[in-house]
């Protein structure tokens, strides 16, 4: 009976969360909306551009580290 209602508890508080997740997209309602220029300003000391000397067009590459950060071997 008690894993019953654990169970019960867990599925109405994750369709609770999916319901107000929706009714916060219906509204367009936002936590911490920032504009473009504002996330850039907080990006800007973890990356970094380097361009060829030369005149382009060039190809592009565009490299993400994973959750453990840049390593060596990313470069």
């Amino acid at each position: 009976m008690r894993k019953l209602t654990y169970a019960a508890v867990l599925a109405l508080t994750l369709l609770a969360l999916v319901g107000l997740n929706t009714l916060r997209q219906a509204g367009h309602w936002e936590i911490g909306v920032e504009t473009p220029a504002e996330r850039q300003a907080l990006l800007q000391a973890f990356w970094q551009f380097e361009r060829p000397a030369t005149p382009g067009p060039h190809p592009l590459a565009v490299l993400l580290s994973g959750c453990d950060g840049v390593r060596d071997n990313m470069g």
